[in-house]
């Protein structure tokens, strides 16, 4: 089990970042994904379903799956991934 503070700039701060843009070959299910907001600073995370996908909340959409290749608007706010561990 492992306890994360709510806000997504909190969270940033714990984990093991194990992939940037451009480099996302090591993301696997589970890890965090982490953007930016319209003016900077961390503001909204979600949670990889492999490289190439992931799940988080939008305010138009609820929950739904992204796409990177498909998003190209999300893939240029996305900032790192990072792997919680004890």
């Amino acid at each position: 089990q492992v306890y994360l503070p709510r806000d997504a700039d909190q969270q940033f701060l714990a984990g093991q970042m194990i992939g940037i843009p451009g480099h996302r070959e090591a993301i696997t299910t589970g890890d965090l994904l982490f953007f930016t907001g319209n003016y900077g600073g961390i503001t909204h995370v979600g949670m990889a379903l492999g490289p190439d996908a992931f799940l988080h909340a939008s305010t138009q959409q609820g929950v739904c799956v992204t796409d990177f290749d498909k998003h190209p608007e999300m893939m240029s706010r996305f900032i790192c991934a990072k792997r919680m561990i004890r």
